[in-house]
């Protein structure tokens, strides 16, 4: 994204660690051994990458087909 200069990177760089460091702290509670604390941080977990990946991840494939395609 840096390299091609894709003008969301530093918004998108902040949504990773921030996704990392909350699946950081719930890995903790994980540990646990609690049932309830996996399911919530799977649950977390999924919701964030389909919505990442449809989302953010999908403007940024729109913008490298457009540097490609010109």
């Amino acid at each position: 994204m840096k390299s091609i200069n894709y003008p969301a990177f530093e918004t998108h760089k902040r949504s990773h660690d921030q996704f990392r460091k909350v699946m950081f702290t719930a890995l903790a509670k994980i540990e646990s051994g609690e049932e309830k604390d996996f399911r919530s941080a799977l649950s977390l977990a999924w919701g964030w990458l389909y919505s990442h990946i449809v989302k953010v991840d999908k403007k940024y494939g729109e913008f490298y087909r457009g540097l490609v395609q010109d």
